[in-house]
């Protein structure tokens, strides 16, 4: 039988890193764990959110910040009276390999000497960058040293080894430590009591080793604010002295303090001065502290900061398509789980707007600034809009699509879908294209984070302007409640009556521009009409430069064939999806791709285009076509309609797929991305 693990995990003002760290856990293969949140007395209603998500988590719920130390020691040594073999201790702002716990276990089993191990630690926005190989420690500057520290793992650190320090943020620990060492001094509250614990360890004889095939990744410092923040400086500051003067002898103490007094004081101070000037005064009161100034957590204690966030909501005023609706679900789910933070929804007057059940926290403002043509829209949002958020007193802008205001009052999120208009240009307008050749540079330029939909997405935007990896952030789409099979035979029955529509027939759903490929499908649809009964069913609002689309319908006389139905509300379309043989989404560029999702909720086989992100969404659970090429999108139409164990499998994998995404997750990053900026 597997050894017991128990899993601690340290919550202070975090649940949406908490809330992601364990979501990973989740999918570990290791078979007897079980998992335990310290919440550290948290102000933003961690406990109820975690209680909610994770019923099956035991939470304890300290009254007070008990500090990274003594939480810990609280969960230990819950852990040890219910029959732990092992301790993990793990931080709350990491991700895991599903095989992590089994390694870190399996190294400790093979070595009795050892008492702590740890991970390979990578950094979480950069997958490839390690944090550490393990780490050696010195009591001479009271510093760590990671070990591969920055470098891309190409395999140098992959031997099992013996190290003197592992961190505090993934650490395994033996049972027999507990009794033998204690875990954590609790006077130094967080920062070196894992030094500490790792001298102690190492002057007792046992060993500590790096497990190199345990991954994990991590954000850093999420809880304290960073390196850099006020009590991070105070506590490292603080704890770098009081380490030397609890382990350190005569000459070590010597060494350090001499190191400290004549080289780094002086330089943290000429440092601060020009770099961070708000951190010396903190950082001198930790110098003086075991003389002067004893530490009080409540100087440092906080309610976590209110934020008021603006957002540009004037696309849901138009007819909700796919941005709209990516927008809408966003803003409906921030009401739904952020009752803390204040929002303003930016909205064009004299238009119309959804009906949106708003919570207290939630506020409308319309601009009194006319927006009705396309010019005055844009003056608006790059001219007038800076100076309403200003007026507002607005801490955080969300430029919804694609665009933010020329000035920047403010730290600005922005929202990028695809880069269609550059792959693409002939799907677009000249003045579109000039819009966005104009206004997107300038507003990547601005942003403190972008987000957008699918990993290839973002790949393009890499690419097409160079943006730092860390500055994008992957918020997927998901699709509504109302997309659900619905029995055939009523459905059917419902599009006759209402639609004049009879089955069979396979879907496009989508708007009418040129990127949509519409073209092809038709005449995909033409090479295999004489062999089928079905037509094709086009549902979508006209877009842009669609005359080609109703032409070639007319050229190919195929009228009776190809049914327009325009606009559909989407209550009707899962009656559409319920009946249709299978949705054919070729397009040739989609930022994401909702439709897929809603067919595939609905029980609906789905044939799609294998470039840019649709194979990313679709993942196995359709049959992917060259967009560029008629006669691969017939091949997978003639395919749905000869194979009914390849619809069976399709339907099967659909439900599966549509798993992976929902708004309520969108929402909590979305929030997560507001938070972290």
């Amino acid at each position: 039988m597997l050894p017991k693990v128990f899993i601690i995990l340290l919550n202070w003002n975090c649940k949406l890193h908490t809330e992601e760290c364990l979501n990973s856990l989740k999918s570990i293969a290791y078979d007897n764990y079980k998992i335990v949140v310290v919440d550290n007395g948290s102000q933003d209603g961690s406990v109820d959110f975690l209680k909610t998500r994770f019923p099956e988590v035991f939470l304890i719920s300290n009254k007070r910040n008990m500090g990274f130390a003594e939480g810990n020691n609280i969960g230990v040594k819950y852990a040890v009276s219910q029959g732990a073999d092992y301790v993990l201790l793990l931080n709350n702002d990491t991700v895991v390999d599903k095989n992590f716990l089994n390694e870190l276990v399996e190294t400790a089993e093979n070595n009795k000497e050892a008492v702590l191990v740890g991970p390979k630690i990578y950094n979480y926005y950069k997958k490839n960058q390690i944090e550490s190989a393990g780490y050696r420690q010195s009591i001479f500057t009271s510093k760590t040293y990671p070990i591969g520290y920055l470098e891309s793992d190409c395999g140098r650190y992959e031997q099992e080894k013996e190290v003197n320090f592992i961190s505090g943020c993934a650490m395994l620990i033996k049972k027999s430590i507990v009794k033998d060492y204690g875990i954590f001094d609790p006077s130094f509250f967080a920062y070196c009591e894992d030094q500490d614990l790792c001298y102690s360890v190492v002057q007792n004889g046992k060993k500590i080793l790096y497990s190199p095939k345990s991954k994990i990744w991590h954000k850093v410092s999420i809880s304290t604010g960073g390196y850099k923040s006020i009590i991070s400086v105070y506590l490292f500051t603080r704890n770098r002295i009081k380490l030397v003067l609890k382990r350190g002898n005569f000459v070590q103490k010597a060494v350090f303090f001499s190191y400290f007094l004549f080289y780094y004081l002086p330089a943290y101070t000429i440092y601060s001065l020009f770099k961070q000037g708000n951190t010396l005064p903190f950082f001198y009161k930790a110098v003086l502290s075991f003389v002067f100034y004893p530490f009080e957590w409540y100087e440092f204690e906080h309610q976590p900061e209110k934020l008021k966030i603006g957002i540009n909501a004037r696309y849901i005023q138009r007819k909700i398509t796919g941005i709209e609706k990516y927008i809408l679900r966003c803003i409906s789910g921030l009401c739904k789980i952020d009752g803390y933070n204040d929002y303003l929804l930016y909205l064009c007057k004299n238009t119309n707007h959804p009906i949106l059940d708003l919570p207290n926290n939630f506020k409308k403002y319309f601009t009194s600034f006319p927006t009705k043509s396309t010019f005055s829209r844009i003056m608006w949002e790059q001219f007038f809009l800076s100076r309403e958020i200003r007026k507002n007193k607005i801490n955080l802008f969300h430029g919804t699509s694609f665009v933010l205001p020329l000035f920047k009052p403010c730290k600005y999120v922005l929202n990028i879908y695809d880069l269609s208009y550059l792959y693409y240009p002939e799907s677009y307008t000249f003045f579109s294209k000039l819009y966005y050749k104009i206004f997107l540079p300038h507003s990547i330029k601005k942003a403190n984070k972008i987000i957008t939909i699918s990993e290839a997405a973002k790949k393009e935007i890499i690419s097409e302007f160079k943006v730092p990896e860390k500055k994008i952030e992957i918020i997927y789409p998901a699709f509504d409640n109302v997309f659900r099979p619905i029995d055939k035979f009523n459905a059917e029955n419902i599009l006759k009556r209402k639609y004049g529509i009879c089955a069979p027939f396979f879907i496009f759903v989508g708007s009418l521009i040129p990127r949509k490929n519409l073209v092809r499908i038709i005449l995909a649809f033409n090479k295999i009409k004489d062999s089928c009964k079905h037509n094709l069913i086009v549902v979508g609002k006209k877009g842009w430069l669609y005359d080609e689309i109703f032409s070639t319908v007319e050229r190919l006389n195929i009228k009776d064939r190809v049914i327009f139905t325009e606009y559909v509300p989407e209550q009707d379309l899962p009656l559409f999806y319920s009946v249709a043989e299978a949705l054919v989404f070729a397009s040739l560029h989609e930022g994401f791709g909702i439709p897929i999702l809603e067919a595939m909720a609905c029980g609906c086989p789905v044939i799609t285009s294998n470039k840019s992100s649709m194979p990313e969404v679709a993942s196995n659970a359709a049959i992917l076509v060259n967009p560029l090429d008629a006669v691969s999108i017939a091949a997978g139409m003639k395919k749905i309609i000869d194979d009914k164990e390849i619809v069976k499998t399709l339907i099967a994998k659909g439900f599966e797929r549509i798993k992976y995404f929902s708004w309520d997750k969108s929402a909590e990053k979305l929030l997560n991305v507001y938070e972290s900026v």
